[in-house]
């Protein structure tokens, strides 16, 4: 998945928190109390060849194709 799409699909994302925060202090105050879990294994995700994932310390929430992760798994198995 290229820089682009990523890039639009964050912008939504932002723009659909925004919304339902605007003038909403309970939305706001749900949002504020939360905190990352792990990252969620989606079949959406894995049907548009992406996946999520995050830094060690769990700072970063990354999109990542899926190809990535195979070619990087398939390099280490050939070491």
């Amino acid at each position: 998945m290229n820089k682009t799409i990523n890039s639009v699909i964050i912008q939504w994302a932002i723009l659909a928190i925004r919304n339902i925060c605007e003038d909403n202090p309970e939305n706001q105050k749900l949002i504020a109390g939360m905190h990352q879990e792990g990252v969620a294994i989606s079949e959406v995700l894995d049907e548009m060849g992406i996946t999520l994932h995050s830094d060690i310390d769990n700072n970063s929430l990354k999109i990542v194709p899926l190809d990535s992760l195979r070619n990087n798994s398939n390099r280490n198995n050939s070491n």
